[in-house]
């Protein structure tokens, strides 16, 4: 005997329900329906407000939220005019690297002392390096080319906001800068014409005298490599590239000009430090930059 859904008993027809109860049940099933559907909705919403808060108020930067070429004139204009003692005050309140003295034969260019600078495009730390050393050399001179790119999408600190070298000249009658992107931030298949060792484009190259200084030096290999006129050198970033993350060059100039934000702070003091050291070079010059860097 196999079981089976329990029947009526036989001879007894099923009840109906009246005309009243029937509209009953159907406005407590609409009652029901409904409130499901509410439920439901308030259930996303609670699941989109919590994705939000987890993932923070913005947008993560990636290689296609900003455009690359020449910086836009806000952005130049921010990293170039970033006044002197809102570093000072920066470099009082927030610890960065310092670059390192040395006492190597001096380094120069047309009777100036020369400021060496050799990095890549891919390398987020000379993508952090880049916006304090172009402030700090805005006490001295004026730049002009600059372009706007990011760090490499597949390296650490992927897509670090910054500057580019690659086309930039700087003019002063203090120093002179000299500046070698070896490679691109794009991708290329190692054997391939134009492809450098690491698997990334070819760009410059640095002369015999300068790759001597770099092995010197930075026997590592380890960039950015920026020689100060032969008396100080700096290899790597003055402070974290992660202070940059999730950015893109106009929201890091919007931010220098806040002197409380985490990137006015790291990078004015950055620039405050590499002030100092170019200071070190010109014998004080210019007078009203350097005593606010003593």
């Amino acid at each position: 005997m196999t079981s089976s859904t329990p029947s009526r008993p036989s001879g007894r027809p099923p009840r109906r329900p009246s005309p009243r109860q029937a509209a009953m049940r159907r406005r407590r099933r609409s009652r029901i329906v409904a409130g499901g559907a509410v439920a439901a909705v308030v259930a996303i919403v609670v699941v989109l407000v919590a994705v939000k808060v987890l993932s923070g108020s913005g947008t993560p930067a990636t290689a296609d939220t900003f455009p690359t070429g020449p910086a836009p004139t806000q952005v130049v204009s921010a990293v170039t005019t970033m006044p002197v003692s809102q570093q000072a005050a920066a470099a009082k309140a927030t610890k960065t690297v310092a670059p390192t003295p040395i006492n190597g034969p001096p380094l120069t260019a047309d009777g100036r002392p020369e400021v060496l600078y050799i990095g890549a495009e891919f390398c987020p730390f000379c993508a952090a390096e880049r916006w304090a050393l172009v402030s700090a050399l805005s006490h001295f001179g004026t730049w002009s080319g600059l372009e706007i790119t990011h760090s490499s999408s597949t390296d650490v600190y992927p897509n670090t906001p910054t500057l580019s070298f690659a086309h930039a000249t700087f003019t002063s009658n203090y120093l002179t800068f000299r500046s070698v992107e070896e490679t691109t931030n794009q991708k290329c298949q190692v054997g391939t014409a134009g492809c450098a060792g690491n698997g990334y484009g070819k760009l410059q190259d640095p002369t015999a005298a300068e790759q001597q200084l770099l092995d010197t030096y930075d026997q590592q290999g380890s960039i950015p490599f920026i020689d100060f006129g032969g008396r100080a050198v700096l290899i790597g970033s003055s402070y974290d590239p992660q202070t940059l993350a999730g950015q893109n060059p106009a929201t890091v100039a919007e931010r220098l000009g806040q002197p409380t934000t985490a990137d006015a702070q790291q990078i004015g003091a950055a620039a405050a430090t590499i002030t100092a050291t170019l200071c070190r070079l010109t014998g004080g010059q210019p007078a009203s930059v350097c005593a606010a860097v003593r």
